[in-house]
């Protein structure tokens, strides 16, 4: 297998960029510099066959990551939202590490040549200085209206006048379906023919350099059988010799084993900053916390004077142990993973103190308590000062390839809530407070991952020592760093019915 690295670099002055120009203009050049382009889509497709084989996401810098079999050809396709803006043919050999370089108006450029030469037989490859030049007036102009490369001239003559040899003269077969089992362990070949054949599978792991041969199988339908890994990527033909020994073989397909569906506890060991109080001040009225539990329900304060502080939070907790996630996130080449959680300070709040200007009842008070199943918090009303807090916070899985971060899986639209319960002990001359949470999020893959899901149950406490307070009571500060743990239950899955081709506006 190799691993593609390149960079996505567009224009400045394109719509497609969400930097603008006005943060370049340091630049004395009279044509708008090329800036990375983040959150950019680069589908990995087979040159010959257009069958996408693999996804990646760029990153804040424009980086992108995407392992792929190697010695084969390929168009890296890269889309925003759903419109192409971009191109670049490869051609992999045995090597473990492939630099892309930059994927930007020269190997857009080059990969329209390339594709010219693969559609349209006798068609030249390489282009002259001249057509180059402009093609590349026209490509610049064409990105500054913000349309789709679908509609870029010499790309659309090329689309139009596509006539890709065909595999099968004979069309010997009629009809190829594949799918995975129940279980996700097997992949499953049907094929049928119009006439009696020897059929062949040729099926190819990401990994090996060639193809392992199966059959042949005798007949006009037929069905192959093949066990697989857990999300491990798969190239497969099949070829057909009938009774004249005249040969026919499909489109190589590629596909992705499913995850293994099952929970996996975990222990994360991690690193928070926070909380920082940013804000106190008096609030009344009735306010409804929903909570996710064993029995879902509801706490119901009622607020009379009682403080309400806002407050932020960061942790990191390291997900690197084979036994908390698949092995195929290592296979994919990322060798560190991390699990951010940030709690904002304009969705994350405090409300106490519980018991006098806070009031919850008993009933819900002992339910509250019972969320907790590792350690259940040892809190009294009449010996702490409790306050109960809740917060949306943005999650994210972060993978590490190479010294880059790339974004695998993240609660894109943060609604998930996490409750929090903040205690200090009242006959105790110590500042510090213990803060316990309590959550289930449900992130969305990316790139590689994307129509996979990971759901996090989990449940923690950390400590927070106060630093300073300043004299004004509604101008408070406290901060703390240092190690906390988490107890989590993990659920890898997928979306089924999800295809890997999710080329929309073409």
């Amino acid at each position: 297998m190799t691993f593609l690295q390149g960079v996505v670099n567009l224009p400045a002055d394109t719509p497609f960029n969400e930097a603008g120009f006005w943060e370049y203009t340091a630049s004395s050049e009279e044509e708008a510099p090329s800036i990375p382009l983040s959150g950019a889509r680069v589908l990995v497709v087979l040159a010959e066959s257009g069958v996408p084989v693999t996804q990646a996401v760029t990153n804040d810098d424009g980086v992108f990551v995407a392992r792929v079999p190697s010695g084969e050809r390929y168009f890296l396709e890269v889309y925003v939202e759903h419109d192409l803006v971009a191109l670049a043919f490869v051609e992999v050999g045995e090597e473990k590490h492939h630099d892309v370089g930059v994927v930007g108006d020269a190997s857009t450029l080059l990969a329209i040549g390339k594709r010219r030469a693969l559609a349209v037989p006798g068609a030249e490859e390489h282009l002259s200085e001249e057509v180059l030049k402009a093609w590349r007036e026209d490509l610049l102009k064409h990105w500054r209206k913000g349309k789709s490369l679908v509609h870029f001239p010499p790309l659309k003559e090329v689309a139009k006048k596509h006539a890709v040899l065909s595999l099968d003269p004979l069309r010997l077969f009629t009809k190829v379906e594949h799918f995975f089992g129940e279980d996700g362990h097997y992949l499953v070949v049907l094929w049928e023919a119009q006439e009696e054949v020897e059929t062949t599978l040729y099926l190819r792991p990401f990994r090996l350099p060639v193809f392992q041969k199966e059959g042949p199988l005798e007949g006009k339908t037929g069905r192959f059988v093949m066990p697989v890994e857990e999300f491990e990527g798969y190239l497969f033909f099949l070829e057909a010799k009938n009774k004249a020994h005249l040969l026919g073989r499909t489109p190589t397909y590629a596909v992705r084993a499913p995850f293994t569906p099952q929970i996996r506890d975990a222990t994360l060991f991690g690193y928070q900053e926070g909380p920082v109080t940013v804000l106190r001040r008096e609030t009344r009225g009735r306010r409804i916390i929903h909570f996710h539990s064993d029995r879902d329900g509801i706490i119901v304060l009622t607020l009379r004077g009682a403080q309400e502080r806002g407050f932020a939070i960061e942790m990191e907790f390291d997900l690197t142990r084979k036994r908390i996630f698949p092995k195929c996130f290592m296979q994919e080449g990322f060798k560190h993973l991390t699990l951010a959680m940030y709690f904002s300070e304009d969705r994350s709040f405090f409300w106490g103190p519980v018991g006098r200007g806070v009031k919850v009842r008993d009933e819900e008070w002992e339910e509250l308590l019972r969320l907790w199943r590792g350690e259940t918090p040892e809190v009294s009303l009449k010996d702490h000062f409790v306050e109960v807090g809740f917060g949306f916070p943005f999650v994210e899985v972060i993978g590490f390839f190479r010294d880059q971060e790339f974004r695998l899986f993240a609660n894109r639209y943060p609604e998930d809530g996490v409750l929090l319960l903040s205690c200090r002990r009242l006959n105790s001359l110590e500042v510090e407070s213990t803060v316990y949470y309590r959550g289930r999020v449900r992130l969305w893959g990316e790139g590689v991952f994307e129509g996979c899901f990971l759901d996090v149950d989990f449940e923690g406490k950390f400590v927070e020592e106060t630093e300073k307070e300043d004299e004004d009571a509604s101008s408070f500060q406290s901060s703390v760093k240092g190690p906390v743990v988490l107890q989590a239950k993990f659920w890898v899955g997928q979306i089924r019915g999800f295809s890997p081709d999710t080329r929309k506006g073409q």
